[in-house]
């Protein structure tokens, strides 16, 4: 099956930006919040889990952040207005009680969710996050690891050989990364997604002085892959004790997109933790 997500993509206007993503099937609402790496984008980084939820009895969405996929570049390009962008998307598709399912940024971008729910339209069931980035100080170890992953996003050029350089470090496993999925990638950073690039790094991952630091509540999987050269494992490790209810599953042989690398056993995990949520929330009820 080609990379991506073979639907029909739709599109809203929020926030005054052009918006696209992605929605099938019918049951508990799931949202999927890709990454903010080069490249990064509905199709990229959900590709088989939509279409795998999408058979499983979930009402599936994935959108594309402002200036990335195919939604159109913001004049802002900081964390704080991708946040406010993702809380009016799901108040414009008036969703309710709202899975969140987020890989790396995506996962801070649901963190950030979680912790303002209170003044939010919409309340949160659970949290899936993805090798989340930190919502807390970083470790000497975890600084550098970050730091040399801007290093590699501050090398690459809008070629094919470059986008498959910097996956390559992506992925753990160079066999898993293929060649449709690398042209995807690079598809989606080379023409109008390069410039938001340079003006996303030169804004940095701010995030407010509410987020830092706080307990994360709620039913909670954190999956992380043990060889991530992105937020590295240990970072892992530091962030179970900033979830108070939380399951951690961490993902032998595996780099910084385990729904893509171990797409099986992630879709495994997934769906485990999602029955189970549906479980408690029938007992409770």
């Amino acid at each position: 099956m080609p990379a991506g997500i073979n639907r029909t993509r739709r599109d809203v206007k929020i926030l005054g930006i052009n918006t696209g993503y992605y929605r099938e099937g019918s049951g508990p609402t799931v949202l999927l919040l890709h990454g903010g790496a080069p490249g990064a984008c509905s199709d990229v980084n959900w590709g088989v889990t939509f279409n795998a939820l999408s058979g499983m009895g979930y009402d599936v969405i994935a959108y594309d952040q402002p200036g990335f996929g195919h939604s159109d570049a913001p004049t802002d390009h900081s964390i704080e207005f991708r946040y406010r962008h993702a809380v009016a998307f799901i108040e414009a598709l008036q969703l309710q009680d709202v899975i969140l399912v987020g890989n790396s940024i995506g996962g801070l971008l649901a963190t950030m969710m979680r912790i303002r729910e209170a003044s939010l339209p919409f309340t949160i069931a659970a949290i899936v996050s993805v090798a989340p980035y930190p919502h807390f100080p970083l470790s000497p170890e975890g600084e550098a690891a970050i730091n040399a992953l801007r290093g590699r996003f501050s090398s690459l050029e809008p070629t094919l050989e470059s986008v498959e350089k910097v996956s390559r470090n992506t992925f753990y496993s160079a066999d898993k990364l293929t060649p449709d999925l690398v042209a995807l990638r690079h598809g989606m950073i080379a023409g109008k997604n390069w410039d938001p690039i340079a003006a996303r790094r030169e804004a940095g991952n701010v995030i407010g002085d509410d987020i830092a630091n706080v307990m994360i509540p709620g039913p909670t999987l954190i999956i992380w892959g043990m060889n991530d050269r992105s937020i590295p494992v240990q970072v892992g490790y530091e962030a179970i004790r900033r979830f108070a209810n939380a399951e951690f599953v961490f993902m032998p042989d595996c780099g910084h997109w385990p729904q893509t690398e171990q797409a099986e056993l992630f879709t495994e995990h997934l769906g485990s933790f999602l029955k189970n949520l549906s479980g408690r929330t029938k007992a409770a009820a």
